[in-house]
């Protein structure tokens, strides 16, 4: 009986490792953003696609703007191209 019980807490455990894997899929954008005549693209990962978009904008943001006032304004300022696959 003990055997049969530790048989199905590892099978239970595995099953779980791999709802987990594959539920969780994640969308993947390319986003380019163009800031004051310069433009940098960066690849944001997150699980739907507006936040990928939006994890993409930040760090293509931060190579093209100074400071605090400038970041806000460009990650304000809309995609000049965006890119997105679905991890399905």
């Amino acid at each position: 009986m003990h055997k049969l019980l530790t048989l199905l807490g590892i099978v239970g455990f595995l099953a779980l490792v791999i709802w987990q894997l594959t539920a969780h899929r994640q969308v993947d954008c390319n986003v380019c953003m163009q800031f004051k005549g310069r433009t940098h693209c960066a690849l944001g990962s997150a699980p739907t696609q507006e936040e990928a978009i939006r994890a993409g904008q930040t760090p293509a943001c931060s190579r093209l703007a100074s400071g605090v006032t400038e970041s806000f304004q460009c990650s304000a300022t809309p995609p000049i191209s965006v890119t997105c696959e679905s991890g399905d």
